[in-house]
């Protein structure tokens, strides 16, 4: 674990993005997606696509649009990768991230108030809180269909501290993903990377109140 900026304003609230952060699911969707691009010969490295973490279905959609000059229906390609998503979760397991489970807890013994603020749609994202059984620690839950601009917008965020009825500067975000980092600091909230696919870099790591190891490590950051 590594800290960076901090501040003494005392922590009440704490959000969560969900894949890749609670769960290893951005591993598994980067292999279905991998086999679905192949499959109808799509070149997924289009500089126009950008990075694509964390965005809403809908602008995923116009950036294909744009890309692909109307070519490919995103929404037909998103439906084979989710079902080629809940298969393999359907076989293999819901992957769990290390920690999570002993973090939810220390944060409802003390009190904090918890919310999610996924980009994944709600009919999607509820089915994997439901099968990892942590429904119940969540305070406030905030999907991406939710909201009218996704990550790095820091609209979910905001909306996430809303149900909270915190301010964001009394609220720690927990993301793995340099879109949901660059947004919770652009809504002013402590923002917290959990490394998953991919890195800190140097310029991002000095706006950044820590880059930890893994879950396990929140709890120690919230005591110093």
């Amino acid at each position: 674990m590594r800290a960076g900026r901090w501040d003494k304003m005392e922590i009440k609230g704490i959000i969560f993005d969900m894949d890749g952060l609670m769960f290893d699911t951005e591993r598994i969707a980067l292999m279905v997606w991998n086999q679905v691009w192949e499959s109808e010969e799509i070149d997924p490295d289009c500089p126009e696509l950008g990075d694509m973490h964390g965005i809403t279905v809908r602008e995923a959609a116009m950036r294909y649009e744009t890309a692909f000059h109307g070519m490919v229906d995103y929404y037909e390609l998103r439906k084979k990768k989710q079902a080629l998503m809940e298969e393999y979760i359907h076989t293999h397991g819901l992957p769990v991230k290390k920690g999570l489970y002993e973090l939810l807890d220390y944060l409802k013994e003390r009190k904090y108030r918890i919310a999610i603020a996924t980009s994944t749609i709600e009919k999607e994202a509820v089915p994997y809180l439901k099968m990892a059984q942590v429904t119940e620690y969540f305070d406030g839950r905030v999907f991406g269909d939710m909201v009218e601009h996704g990550k790095p917008d820091p609209e979910i965020f905001c909306k996430a501290a809303e149900q909270l009825k915190l301010k964001p500067e009394e609220c720690m975000v927990l993301e793995d993903s340099r879109n949901g980092l660059c947004g919770a600091l652009a809504g002013g909230f402590h923002a917290v990377m959990i490394p998953d696919q991919q890195k800190p870099d140097p310029k991002l790591s000095k706006l950044l109140a820590a880059v930890c190891d893994s879950l396990l490590d929140v709890p120690c950051l919230l005591e110093k």
